[in-house]
Parts: C-alpha cells; sequence; structure tokens
C-alpha cells in the first residue's frame, strides 16, 4: 500500500501566508501533449494547425494575503497562443501573446459565496466545472466592470515543430528518460478496477509492477508532497477532483498514465504571470503543474 504522507504535508498553508504583508498568487494546472491539434479564432480569425502542441490546460489563479486595488494582472506567453480566457473583460495585446486583467479590487470575505447575479458572463468555460473552483478562501476579485470572481482561467496550446517541447516531455509525448523525480503510474483495467504506484522515474521500464488498488485520498497525499506547502490543500484537491475522470477514464491511449510534477523552472519557459497594484508590498508567486503523458 502506497503509506500515507505526513501529515505536515496536508496543512493549509492559509495560516502561514497570513503572516506575510505580500500578495501571494496561486497557479495550478496540467500539461499534455498533443500530436496534432486544429485550433480556431486565433487573434487573426484564420485557423492554425499545430503538429504538434503542448496544451496547458486548465490553469486556475487563485490570490491571497494582503488586500489590494486598482491592480493590473497578465499572463504572457512565450510562443503559441491562447485558446480559453475567463473571465471577461481582459485585455489581449495585438500579436494574441499577453492577455490582462484590470482588477479594481482583491479583498478576502472568507468562504462567503459570490451572488449569480454578480459573476462574469458567461460563467461556463467549455469541458470544465467551475464551481468546485470557487470553494475556498481565495479573494474575491472585482473587475473593472464590476463583476466578481474567486479566480482567474486561461488554457495555450504550444507547437515545437521541429524540436523538442519543453522538459521533461518528449517529440514523442513521453517522459524524459533523464527526469529524476517521482513518477504515479495509473491503469485502468476496466469494471471500476483502477490501480496506482508511486515509483522513481528509473523504476518505470520494469516488466512488472505490483499496483495498488486507486485511493483518491492517496494521491491527494502525493500532491501535497510533491508542493511541499507551496499550494493550498483545497487547491490541490480542486485540481484533482477537475481531472480525475480523465485520469480513469478518459480517452488517452496506452496502458498507463505517468502523472508527475513539472518542474517549475519548465512552466516558467512556457508563460510568466506579473501583477501590479497600487499596494506597495511584495508580490509572491506559486505555481504548481502536472505533467500527463500515456505509456
Amino acid at each position: 500500500m502506497i503509506p500515507l504522507l505526513c501529515a505536515a504535508a496536508l496543512i493549509d498553508t492559509v495560516s502561514i501566508l497570513d503572516e506575510y504583508e505580500c500578495i501571494v498568487v496561486h497557479e495550478w494546472g496540467v500539461i499534455t501533449v498533443c500530436e496534432e491539434m486544429l485550433i480556431e479564432g486565433t487573434p487573426s480569425d484564420a485557423p492554425v494547425f499545430y503538429d504538434p502542441s503542448m496544451d496547458d490546460r486548465a490553469p486556475v489563479i487563485y490570490f491571497y494575503g494582503v488586500d489590494f486595488l486598482d491592480a493590473t494582472f497578465s499572463v504572457e506567453l512565450s510562443s503559441g497562443l491562447f485558446t480559453e480566457v475567463y473571465p471577461e473583460p481582459f485585455k489581449m495585446n495585438s500579436s494574441g501573446s499577453r492577455i490582462t486583467w484590470s482588477i479594481a479590487s482583491a479583498a478576502d470575505h472568507g468562504d462567503a459565496r459570490i451572488p449569480d447575479a454578480n459573476l462574469p458572463q458567461p460563467v461556463t468555460i467549455p469541458d470544465w466545472d467551475m464551481d468546485g473552483w470557487r470553494d475556498g478562501f481565495a479573494h474575491v476579485l472585482e473587475l473593472e466592470n464590476g463583476t466578481q470572481e474567486r479566480f482567474l482561467f486561461y488554457e495555450c496550446s504550444i507547437p515545437f515543430n521541429g524540436s523538442d517541447p519543453l522538459f521533461p516531455f518528449t517529440s514523442t509525448g513521453g517522459l524524459d528518460v533523464s527526469f529524476d523525480g517521482q513518477v504515479l503510474v495509473l491503469s485502468r483495467e476496466g469494471g471500476g478496477d483502477e490501480r496506482m504506484i508511486l515509483c522513481s522515474s528509473d523504476h518505470l521500464d520494469v516488466d512488472y509492477m505490483e499496483m495498488e488498488t486507486y485511493s483518491y485520498d492517496d494521491v491527494i497525499g502525493i500532491l501535497c508532497s510533491w508542493a511541499g506547502g507551496s499550494m493550498k490543500t483545497h487547491e490541490l484537491t480542486d485540481l484533482w477532483d477537475t481531472w480525475e475522470e480523465y485520469v480513469l477514464s478518459g480517452d488517452w491511449a496506452g496502458d498507463r498514465l505517468l502523472v508527475f510534477r513539472i518542474p517549475p523552472s519548465s512552466i516558467d519557459q512556457i508563460t510568466t504571470l506579473n501583477l501590479t497594484s497600487s499596494e506597495d508590498c511584495d508580490v509572491l508567486i506559486d505555481r504548481f503543474y502536472l505533467g500527463m503523458v500515456p505509456r
């Protein structure tokens, strides 16, 4: 059985964040590799065919720490294009490489529910259930048009024709052999018989793996251990709740799915985040991304 990880790994970071006089930005997401992808609706409104691409899926951004006013928050792509952005209103630069939200205020309102009438329109994003992302104690953001939301969201696709994607992915959609982190291996046998094992990357080529029955709680413990206190527990459960159906019954090819934490240095080569506000305080940004590749 995969051992339960120490309770310290599950401590909610909110009590830690309150000790700092800074603005705290948390982002979680998943990156997959797609062999071919047709994306409609580029900045020039012309279809673009990327073969192959890395897809930055469902990044969700939260804000904590001190309240702040009159802020702008931007996400800038190193290459590729944005395929989804929420909420409106936002601005995109002429090249389509940067999106910016104007935030009138961001404040701690506890876990109070945002009235439906105050949410941006439209309130749904294709393929994702957003309601769970509004749980927890992230700041409530008031946008420049007076609407409110607890998170910001975008997706993007990054082509890598003629070169390998960013480490630790390979151009064939696999995991680079030099990756030295832990890997969660999941197998689906059908009939609800999902199996899992946590191993080091150098054990992926063994002929036999003694897998255990899939355990949601054990997966959350593993993610908390990988995050090392940089993310809140509810953020990691939101991440896994968003992706669990895909992991257990999605349309990925192969017998097994490899799940691993992407090094933060690789994430920063795909997109960069920037926040400016009227507050004279530091901004702390933590980003937690999983990679998922079939095998």
